[in-house]
Protein backbone atom coordinates (compact mmCIF):
# COMPACT_ATOMS: atom_id res chain seq x y z
CA UNK A 1 0.00 0.00 0.00
CA UNK A 2 0.76 3.83 -1.05
CA UNK A 3 1.21 6.35 2.33
CA UNK A 4 0.42 9.64 0.90
CA UNK A 5 2.22 12.43 2.81
CA UNK A 6 0.45 16.05 3.41
CA UNK A 7 2.77 18.72 2.02
CA UNK A 8 1.98 21.41 4.44
CA UNK A 9 3.52 24.39 1.79
CA UNK A 10 0.39 24.19 -0.21
CA UNK A 11 -2.10 27.09 -0.19
CA UNK A 12 -5.06 26.96 2.21
CA UNK A 13 -8.39 26.94 0.71
CA UNK A 14 -9.71 30.32 2.11
CA UNK A 15 -6.75 32.17 0.12
CA UNK A 16 -7.19 30.05 -2.99
CA UNK A 17 -10.86 30.86 -3.66
CA UNK A 18 -10.27 34.22 -2.49
CA UNK A 19 -7.51 34.53 -5.65
CA UNK A 20 -9.97 32.54 -7.99
CA UNK A 21 -12.77 35.61 -7.15
CA UNK A 22 -10.24 38.59 -7.77
CA UNK A 23 -9.34 36.87 -11.02
CA UNK A 24 -13.13 36.02 -11.96
CA UNK A 25 -13.83 39.52 -11.21
CA UNK A 26 -10.68 40.78 -12.79
CA UNK A 27 -11.83 38.81 -16.01
CA UNK A 28 -15.26 40.32 -16.47
CA UNK A 29 -14.46 43.39 -15.61
CA UNK A 30 -11.97 43.37 -18.71
CA UNK A 31 -14.48 41.67 -21.10
CA UNK A 32 -17.03 44.10 -19.69
CA UNK A 33 -14.70 46.96 -21.00
CA UNK A 34 -13.97 45.31 -23.91
CA UNK A 35 -17.57 44.97 -25.16
CA UNK A 36 -19.25 48.12 -23.68
CA UNK A 37 -18.21 50.19 -26.80
CA UNK A 38 -19.60 47.87 -29.19
CA UNK A 39 -23.21 47.61 -27.85
CA UNK A 40 -23.53 51.41 -26.73
CA UNK A 41 -26.86 52.55 -28.41
CA UNK A 42 -26.20 55.17 -31.13
CA UNK A 43 -27.37 58.64 -30.62
CA UNK A 44 -30.46 59.56 -32.27
CA UNK A 45 -30.58 61.43 -35.58
CA UNK A 46 -32.19 64.82 -35.81
CA UNK A 47 -35.47 65.26 -37.02
CA UNK A 48 -35.50 67.47 -40.23
CA UNK A 49 -38.69 70.00 -39.99
CA UNK A 50 -39.08 73.67 -41.40
CA UNK A 51 -40.39 76.54 -40.20
CA UNK A 52 -41.82 80.03 -41.33
CA UNK A 53 -41.42 82.89 -39.19
CA UNK A 54 -44.23 85.55 -39.24
CA UNK A 55 -45.06 88.89 -37.16
CA UNK A 56 -48.02 89.24 -35.41
CA UNK A 57 -49.50 92.47 -33.93
CA UNK A 58 -52.79 92.33 -31.59
CA UNK A 59 -52.92 96.51 -31.24
CA UNK A 60 -50.85 96.81 -28.59
CA UNK A 61 -47.50 94.29 -29.00
CA UNK A 62 -45.74 92.74 -31.60
CA UNK A 63 -44.87 88.70 -31.60
CA UNK A 64 -42.91 86.51 -34.02
CA UNK A 65 -44.68 83.46 -34.93
CA UNK A 66 -42.15 80.47 -35.17
CA UNK A 67 -44.47 78.02 -36.78
CA UNK A 68 -44.08 74.35 -37.46
CA UNK A 69 -44.65 73.74 -41.36
CA UNK A 70 -43.19 70.37 -42.11
CA UNK A 71 -41.46 67.35 -39.58
CA UNK A 72 -40.07 64.35 -40.92
CA UNK A 73 -40.85 62.91 -36.93
CA UNK A 74 -42.75 64.29 -33.96
CA UNK A 75 -40.49 64.36 -31.43
CA UNK A 76 -41.73 64.86 -27.22
CA UNK A 77 -41.94 68.69 -26.31
CA UNK A 78 -39.33 67.35 -23.37
CA UNK A 79 -37.19 66.62 -26.16
CA UNK A 80 -37.17 70.33 -27.49
CA UNK A 81 -35.41 73.49 -26.82
CA UNK A 82 -35.63 76.81 -27.02
CA UNK A 83 -33.07 79.27 -26.75
CA UNK A 84 -33.74 83.37 -27.41
CA UNK A 85 -31.02 85.47 -27.68
CA UNK A 86 -30.67 89.58 -28.47
CA UNK A 87 -29.08 91.48 -31.58
CA UNK A 88 -25.99 91.25 -29.41
CA UNK A 89 -25.95 87.33 -29.21
CA UNK A 90 -26.75 87.55 -25.71
CA UNK A 91 -28.74 84.55 -24.22
CA UNK A 92 -32.17 85.71 -22.78
CA UNK A 93 -33.91 82.56 -21.76
CA UNK A 94 -33.34 78.74 -22.78
CA UNK A 95 -36.24 76.22 -21.44
CA UNK A 96 -37.95 72.91 -23.24
CA UNK A 97 -41.35 73.63 -25.44
CA UNK A 98 -42.66 71.55 -22.64
CA UNK A 99 -41.74 73.90 -19.77
CA UNK A 100 -43.45 77.05 -21.74
CA UNK A 101 -46.30 74.90 -23.20
CA UNK A 102 -50.00 76.87 -23.59
CA UNK A 103 -52.75 77.15 -25.56
CA UNK A 104 -53.38 80.37 -25.91
CA UNK A 105 -51.44 83.34 -26.65
CA UNK A 106 -50.89 84.38 -22.92
CA UNK A 107 -47.17 84.55 -22.29
CA UNK A 108 -46.32 82.28 -20.23
CA UNK A 109 -44.70 82.64 -16.75
CA UNK A 110 -42.44 80.82 -14.80
CA UNK A 111 -41.71 81.09 -10.61
CA UNK A 112 -43.99 84.35 -11.52
CA UNK A 113 -41.45 85.77 -13.34
CA UNK A 114 -42.78 86.97 -17.05
CA UNK A 115 -41.10 84.88 -20.48
CA UNK A 116 -40.69 86.15 -23.40
CA UNK A 117 -41.87 82.77 -24.92
CA UNK A 118 -45.12 80.58 -25.20
CA UNK A 119 -45.71 77.44 -27.07
CA UNK A 120 -48.95 76.45 -28.63
CA UNK A 121 -49.16 72.33 -29.21
CA UNK A 122 -52.44 72.72 -32.05
CA UNK A 123 -53.28 69.19 -31.45
CA UNK A 124 -52.46 69.14 -27.72
CA UNK A 125 -50.90 65.75 -28.40
CA UNK A 126 -47.47 66.34 -26.54
CA UNK A 127 -45.53 66.38 -29.70
CA UNK A 128 -43.64 69.04 -31.76
CA UNK A 129 -45.85 68.69 -34.95
CA UNK A 130 -47.09 70.81 -38.09
CA UNK A 131 -49.26 73.77 -36.91
CA UNK A 132 -47.29 74.09 -33.32
CA UNK A 133 -45.70 77.27 -32.82
CA UNK A 134 -43.24 79.03 -30.39
CA UNK A 135 -44.56 83.13 -30.13
CA UNK A 136 -41.98 85.27 -28.51
CA UNK A 137 -42.57 89.14 -27.55
CA UNK A 138 -41.28 91.45 -29.20
CA UNK A 139 -40.78 93.81 -25.88
CA UNK A 140 -40.57 91.46 -22.77
CA UNK A 141 -40.51 92.88 -19.26
CA UNK A 142 -38.16 90.59 -16.74
CA UNK A 143 -39.09 91.00 -13.34
CA UNK A 144 -37.59 93.86 -11.64
CA UNK A 145 -35.54 94.98 -15.08
CA UNK A 146 -36.64 97.30 -18.14
CA UNK A 147 -37.91 95.91 -21.00
CA UNK A 148 -36.25 93.64 -23.02
CA UNK A 149 -36.21 94.10 -26.95
CA UNK A 150 -35.48 90.32 -28.84
CA UNK A 151 -35.80 92.20 -32.30
CA UNK A 152 -33.02 91.69 -34.68
CA UNK A 153 -32.26 88.74 -31.87
CA UNK A 154 -33.45 84.98 -32.47
CA UNK A 155 -34.26 81.84 -31.63
CA UNK A 156 -32.63 78.36 -31.55
CA UNK A 157 -34.60 75.02 -31.55
CA UNK A 158 -32.63 72.31 -30.38
CA UNK A 159 -33.40 68.47 -30.26
CA UNK A 160 -31.92 67.74 -27.07
CA UNK A 161 -31.13 63.95 -27.64
CA UNK A 162 -28.27 64.21 -30.14
CA UNK A 163 -27.66 68.49 -29.66
CA UNK A 164 -28.48 69.34 -32.48
CA UNK A 165 -29.95 72.53 -33.48
CA UNK A 166 -33.87 72.04 -35.56
CA UNK A 167 -33.71 75.71 -36.36
CA UNK A 168 -32.03 79.04 -36.14
CA UNK A 169 -34.76 82.42 -36.75
CA UNK A 170 -33.61 85.43 -36.85
CA UNK A 171 -36.15 88.19 -35.72
CA UNK A 172 -36.29 91.32 -38.15
CA UNK A 173 -39.14 93.98 -38.45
Amino acid sequence: MKRYSRDRNAVSPVIATILLVAITIVLVGLLFAWILPMIETPKESTPDMNIALSVESDGEETFFKVLVTEIDREPSLNHIKYKVYQESGVQIEEMTAEEVYSNDNFMATKNDEPLCVSFSDSDSNGLLTVGDYFLVKQLFDKKYSNDIDVSGGGISLIYIPSGSTLADVNFEL
